[in-house]
């Protein structure tokens, strides 16, 4: 078990004093003291998505702090977190090239097109299957009743008869002419 794990776990985590009055905490039978904890807690951040806990370990650290003048290095380490978090983490952007790229592969036929769109009418972006040209919407969340709409929306203006959804997940009932490709599918494709 990784040690951010036992850190998400307050029980398997006990503050312990040594006999010169420092103070820190156990885990898999290392010690950590406040700075190995905020290292610890830095270098984790380039690869867990378990901000809550991140930030709970940092907490955690000013528990076992040395003395009460370390604001400002705890604010420092939290401020690197946070951009590190931040640095990771998927913008709709970066959906719109993970679709481009994997989408021929998860849909047998299926190539990505260049479209002449109206101005008021922009889908994400465009695939043809077979001679049919089908409007893609992307969501880098939830793909709801609003995206759904909007997908409608340019199906009807272009006068398509299938639509392809992309998000987290659906989280509204869509029509058999709309195929829902969630993100983590289209991560998994090859």
């Amino acid at each position: 078990m990784n040690n951010l794990v036992i850190m998400k776990d307050k029980q398997a985590v006990t503050i312990q004093t040594q006999k010169n009055g420092e103070k820190f905490i156990k885990i898999n039978d290392k010690h950590f003291d406040y700075i190995d904890l905020l290292e610890f807690v830095c270098k984790a951040s380039y690869t867990s998505d378990d901000l809550n806990t991140l930030l709970a370990t940092i907490d955690l650290a000013r528990d076992i702090a040395p003395t009460d003048k370390v604001g400002f290095l705890q604010q420092s380490v939290r401020e690197i977190v946070l951009r590190n978090f931040d640095s990771k983490t998927f913008t709709e952007f970066d959906i719109h090239n993970l679709a481009k790229e994997k989408i021929s592969s998860f849909i047998s036929g299926c190539e990505v097109i260049n479209h002449k769109n109206h101005p008021k009418h922009i889908p994400d972006m465009w695939v043809r299957i077979g001679r049919k040209e089908i409007p893609v919407e992307i969501k880098l969340r939830d793909f709801n009743l609003k995206a759904r709409n909007q997908l409608e929306r340019y199906m009807d203006f272009y006068g398509c008869e299938k639509g392809i959804a992309i998000g987290k997940r659906a989280t509204t009932k869509l029509p058999e002419n709309i195929l829902f490709i969630s993100i983590a599918e289209l991560e998994e494709s090859k």
